[in-house]
């Protein structure tokens, strides 16, 4: 009789050593909030938690770190809507486990001025907004640090593909990329946009002038497809609408000559004939203050702060009106009265009322923009638009605080969302400098605000400058069909997806967590580069270090 080598052994009965299986991590996008996800394991797993980790990045586009939003390749013309002295990819909070590199050098890389002085010292300028494509640039040199660093450790791999779908199994996570099912102990799903597309609540246009989506604009918006001389109706009057016109001027050669206020214009002739803009409100973006605006004594905002805060142990119950609108105007008001204008907490709500009460004629639209670029570059004094944009700015991350994670009293977010939207405008609005140029461009006939909502029928192009909403999921990728299998989600009043503190979802199997966009309303601010402004990226990985233990043991 034969004897066989039985199964579990090596040659003639030799027991084999049980391999241990690797913990398998995929991070889904990789954007700024992939990246950061990636930069916090690597600080907070230890070299043997890393070696026993496989980690793979599925994102299709070709620089990592830089996503689509950041693309290195987009025109120059699209700037920043965040000064460079703000942008560090690096958490530098303290609290890593390893916060060496395998050279012994710091894992932590420069912040966006640093590596500017090396790599581009003609825009290293603190308070400065640079082309987005040069940020792009920035994320994906600090992926390429964070890759090295996992690659010497763990398995680390990036298929430059998109996700269709995440399902769960019963024990593990699966993710499938080009019809291939992948397993996974832990997902992550940081895909932002889900790729820039216009948003879906807007009417359909005309037949004869069908929409066309700003993004990629050196495709949508070439000449090819929006010849010279021809007229341009954009729905929208935002941020991506102010994109979409500086494409279509500056972008196409048009020269601005930039004076220290409002430049003059030198158009290319390759300039559609005029640009109208249409929104539902009319009310335009206003211009972040410049560093001539002399600035508040730091000690201001302390007390207004320290009311925040104390509103902490009245989580869930807080009104927005009742609790918040108060401090926020009596900051603003003493704002205003520190420079030497006497105001109320009455007379800033009573300008703020008068502002969002109703739709705005493009002659009061035009006045604003101009009113906030004289502001910004302190050629008039502070006015209420100033002084309730800077209080919202300064208390943006107390209200952060307060608001995510249902803080709120239940029916109150509609009321905190309609005062929120209107602030996106007065406060978190582009760079003076651009607002400049919107100003000139209107001036000089290249760009009307149309006082009809909607474009006429008689346009060339129409062209759609709304992005999608965060609660308006794609109808290919992983967060609707997550959705609709009951793994992710939405709170009921803000339409964010619910997940706790360290970012894994709510009345979810372990393992799968979300970060950005997505949960906008559960978790307010996710539209910003900043590292301080939200935790749950650190707390995740702290989360994954504890079940990798358990795992291994």
């Amino acid at each position: 009789m034969s004897i066989a080598p039985s199964v579990g052994t090596i040659g003639w009965g030799v027991p084999t050593i049980p391999q241990r299986q690797p913990y398998r991590i995929a991070i889904v996008g990789c954007g700024p909030r992939g990246l950061h996800c990636l930069d916090a394991l690597s600080r907070h797993l230890t070299n043997e938690d890393l070696a026993r980790t496989e980690v793979t990045v599925f994102e299709p586009a070709e620089c990592p770190g830089a996503g689509v939003i950041y693309s290195p390749d987009q025109p120059a013309s699209l700037k920043m809507n965040f000064a460079t002295e703000h942008i560090d990819v690096w958490n530098r909070s303290g609290g890593s486990v390893s916060d060496a590199d395998i050279d012994g050098k710091s894992a932590r890389g420069p912040s966006l001025l640093q590596w500017l002085h090396e790599n581009a010292p003609q825009y290293a300028q603190a308070d400065s907004y640079i082309p987005r494509a040069l940020v792009g640039e920035y994320l994906h040199d600090a992926f390429v640090r964070i890759r090295r660093r996992l690659q010497a450790v763990a398995v680390f791999r990036h298929r430059r593909s998109k996700v269709a779908d995440v399902r769960h199994d019963g024990e593990r996570w699966e993710v499938k990329s080009q019809g291939r099912w992948w397993n996974f102990d832990e997902v992550v799903l940081a895909t932002g946009h889900e790729g820039l597309r216009a948003n879906v609540d807007l009417p359909p246009t005309d037949d004869h002038t069908p929409a066309r989506f700003v993004y990629p604009v050196q495709d949508s918006l070439c000449r090819s497809r929006i010849p010279a001389g021809s007229r341009v109706a954009v729905r929208g009057f935002g941020l991506t609408a102010i994109d979409a016109v500086l494409s279509l001027t500056e972008g196409r050669g048009g020269k601005f000559l930039d004076n220290g206020f409002l430049p003059s214009y030198i158009p290319s002739m390759l300039e559609p004939e005029q640009i109208s803009l249409h929104s539902r409100s009319g009310r335009p973006m206003l211009a972040k203050p410049t560093h001539k605006v002399e600035p508040v004594d730091r000690t201001f905002y302390q007390p207004f702060q320290a009311a925040l805060s104390a509103l902490q142990n009245q989580r869930g119950e807080i009104r927005f009106y009742q609790h918040l609108w108060p401090i926020l105007t009596g900051a603003a008001a003493g704002l205003m009265s520190a420079s030497g204008q006497d105001r109320s907490a009455c007379d800033i709500d009573h300008w703020y009322r008068g502002w969002s009460r109703y739709r705005m004629d493009a002659a009061s639209a035009q006045h604003h923009m101009f009113q906030s670029v004289c502001v910004a570059y302190a050629k008039r004094p502070i006015n209420e638009a100033y002084a309730i944009g800077e209080t919202w700015r300064r208390l943006y991350p107390h209200l952060v605080q307060l608001v995510s994670f249902g803080g709120l009293e239940p029916g109150q977010y509609q009321t905190f969302h309609k005062v929120a939207m209107e602030m996106e405008k007065i406060a978190f609005g582009p760079p003076a400098g651009s607002v400049a140029k919107m100003v000139r461009l209107i001036k000089s006939r290249h760009v009307r605000i149309a006082e009809e909502c909607e474009p006429p029928v008689d346009v060339d192009s129409v062209i759609d400058a709304v992005i999608a909403g965060p609660d308006q999921a794609s109808q290919s990728g992983p967060v609707r069909s997550l959705l609709q299998q009951g793994h992710l989600h939405q709170d009921e009043e803000t339409g964010g997806i619910r997940i706790h503190r360290d970012g894994t979802a709510v009345n979810s199997p372990d393992g799968l967590a979300i970060f950005g966009r997505a949960t906008e309303g559960w978790i307010l601010g996710n539209d910003t580069l900043s590292r301080t402004l939200h935790d749950q990226i650190e707390s995740w990985s702290q989360t994954i270090a504890s079940r990798l233990h358990a795992h291994t043991h």
